[in-house]
């Protein structure tokens, strides 16, 4: 019959053995190769993968001896070096968190092999929530089309040795909703402005998760402390604003997840110079009756005036 060992493991051989004439015996082992090749004069031996390798066939032959002279050998069962199957020793993810639906993720392993060389690595990535796979490299980018925020994501690594023994481990990470960044907020006009001036607010903002995000817009009177209306353009009106006033433009962007970034931006109401419309002349005698310039020739005359202005 044959006994299974693999390379690193401790053999031991022991005899059963009696003298007939009741004499004490003396035992000793020699550890050989099937094919040929003595390996150790000892009971015990042990395998290490320098000594053996997969499918190598080996012996104990034991030998007792009595006082006399007489002795007698028998050889063991062979011993079949079987090959020890790879070794996984962990296995992460990175990030391990933080990740969002657009960034890149890497499984890193460290194994090995008692027997031989570095086995060679096969990676699987799966979407748990979904049940999809969605690679099959040591690193995956991920983007909106396989991945949202929240779901499990997960790398399953197999390495193989060279005798085809295979070693299984896998590692998860959750997605992360990535929340919107708003990338600049701009009034225009942005000087020259008076209580009549129509404003027009502009943003733009972007969701590192892919999807598209249209700013909301609200505008007050800091100086006031008055909410002024919603929507990108406003209408100033002298009920509403005055010189020296400041006017905020608030922008705020929230993502189907709940993410959300704000931002404003502002600007200063300026005081406008006094228009006159129109400017009237009157003439007026000593008595202070009205005449007509052709009246005035001669005549000792009082000038007023008088004008109106608005602002």
């Amino acid at each position: 019959s044959e006994v299974e060992a693999t390379t690193s493991e401790l053999l031991g051989c022991y005899e059963t053995a009696e003298d007939p004439d009741g004499d004490p015996l003396n035992a000793s082992y020699l550890w050989s190769f099937a094919g040929g090749g003595l390996i150790v004069n000892s009971q015990n031996l042990q395998l290490t993968p320098l000594l053996v390798s997969p499918g190598d066939q080996l012996s104990c032959t034991a030998t007792v001896a009595d006082p006399h002279g007489g002795f007698d050998t028998l050889n063991s069962d062979l011993v079949t070096i079987v090959n020890t199957p790879p070794t996984i020793h962990s296995i992460l993810v990175s990030p391990e968190m933080g990740v969002v639906n657009t960034g890149t993720l890497t499984c890193l392993i460290a194994s090995s092999d008692v027997d031989g060389p570095q086995p060679t690595a096969e990676y699987k990535w799966i979407n748990v929530s979904t049940g999809t796979d969605i690679g099959h490299d040591p690193s995956l980018t991920l983007d909106p089309s396989i991945a949202s925020a929240g779901d499990v994501i997960e790398c399953v690594a197999v390495v193989e040795d060279s005798d085809g023994a295979t070693a299984q481990a896998s590692d998860q990470v959750v997605v992360k909703n990535g929340a919107p960044l708003i990338d600049g907020v701009e009034i225009v006009p942005d000087m020259g402005i008076d209580s009549e001036t129509v404003l027009t607010c502009l943003a733009s903002a972007t969701d590192p998760d892919g999807t598209t995000i249209i700013p909301t817009y609200s505008w007050r009177n800091a100086s006031e402390g008055t909410d002024l209306g919603e929507g990108d353009v406003l209408e100033l009106t002298n009920e509403t604003a005055s010189p020296d006033d400041l006017i905020i433009c608030m922008v705020e962007a929230i993502d189907a997840d709940g993410g959300e970034d704000a931002s404003s931006a502002a600007v200063l109401v300026e005081n406008r110079l006094p228009v006159i419309d129109d400017v009237t002349l009157t003439v007026a005698n000593a008595e202070g009756n009205v005449i007509t310039l052709p009246q005035l020739v001669n005549v000792l005359s009082q000038f007023t005036g008088s004008a109106s202005a608005s602002d």
